[in-house]
């Protein structure tokens, strides 16, 4: 069997990644260890110890806002069933399309509706995949156009069109693969597999997958 080579991207990101576990490694083992700092005189406080530079930084601001109760309530009294209410999305499934759009009319909220194949998913307004991506992005220091979006199904139409490349798996819906730039042979996991193992063998995305 042939060996399998990494291609140059794999490789990039894994000499980065190596490069910077050594630095941290070896920089903590080689540096000079710092001098104690005199103690403080009587009656003053000692002044705070300095911040750790590898503990892991404050949780940030939430993407969007929660779910007003009044409208989870209004759900409720609505008997919509099956009802998942996550930190700002809230989901359920078809039919319940319309409870959920009479219940946003009755409150004048500006809540949207999208859905996902069979689910039905309520979002403040102005948020969805690629605004949860642009966020990531933007703490990773990364550029869109160097992500490779993979999607199926309603909700994941304006994150293919945020990315440099777009694919779609073989399941997906067919205003998702007449968008993508590639559609794979393989459904779901299978297709995502697939995906990986073309550039792992150095393959690229040449022609449809």
């Amino acid at each position: 069997m042939a060996r399998r080579t990494a291609s140059p991207l794999v490789a990039a990101l894994s000499a980065a990644g190596m490069t910077a576990a050594l630095t941290l490694a070896c920089g903590s083992a080689l540096a000079d260890p710092e001098p104690a700092p005199p103690p403080p005189p009587p009656g003053v406080d000692a002044p705070p110890p300095p911040a750790d530079p590898l503990a892991p930084p404050p949780p940030a601001d939430p993407l969007a806002a929660p779910p007003p109760a009044e409208f989870i309530a209004a759900l409720r009294r609505r008997e919509v069933t099956p009802l998942s209410v996550g930190r700002s999305i809230v989901a359920t499934w078809q039919p319940n399309e319309t409870k959920v759009l009479d219940a946003i009319r009755e409150l004048g909220l500006e809540w949207q509706i999208i859905f996902n194949k069979g689910a039905v998913m309520c979002l403040p307004p102005g948020v969805n995949k690629a605004t949860g991506l642009a966020a990531a992005l933007e703490t990773l220091e990364l550029s869109a156009l160097n992500v490779i979006a993979v999607g199926d199904a309603e909700n994941d139409h304006a994150f293919l069109t945020a990315c440099g490349c777009s694919v779609a798996v073989a399941n997906a819906i067919e205003s998702i693969k007449a968008e993508a730039d590639f559609v794979t042979v393989g459904a779901r996991g299978k297709g995502i597999v697939e995906l990986i193992e073309r550039f792992l063998d150095g393959d690229g995305l040449v022609g449809n997958l």
